[in-house]
């Protein structure tokens, strides 16, 4: 109905979309807020990242019965399901718990429950 084109069958694609069509309702909200209400929105486990093209330098993750970790480097954050992913990179870990979202800037991150 809202003319989106889906070029695969993953929950990902359509949860990515939600999170789009909810930007466009409320411009005035941030990103973070966005997010947090799609997932609120949707059913099951969940490890996600999503990537902004209007904020670049903005990453958010999120997770719900699926594991995510935020690895502290010097000057660089990555995320991954397994600490085995980024340990050669870092050993500052962050374990995301059930349910939280993570805010990623340059600056620095911002942990969300």
């Amino acid at each position: 109905q809202k003319g989106y084109v889906f070029v695969s069958e993953t929950d990902t694609e359509l949860l990515a979309h939600l999170v789009q069509d909810l930007h466009l309702q409320m411009p005035e909200a941030d990103w973070a807020q966005i997010v947090a209400l799609a997932l609120q929105l949707v059913e099951g486990a969940y490890g996600v990242v999503f990537l902004f093209q209007d904020e670049p330098d903005l990453l958010i993750g999120a997770r719900k019965g699926s594991p995510l970790i935020l690895g502290v480097g010097v000057g660089e954050y990555m995320l991954a399901s397994d600490a085995s992913a980024i340990i050669e990179h870092t050993q500052d870990v962050v374990y995301l718990r059930e349910g939280e979202l993570v805010e990623i800037k340059r600056a620095g991150y911002k942990v969300h429950t």
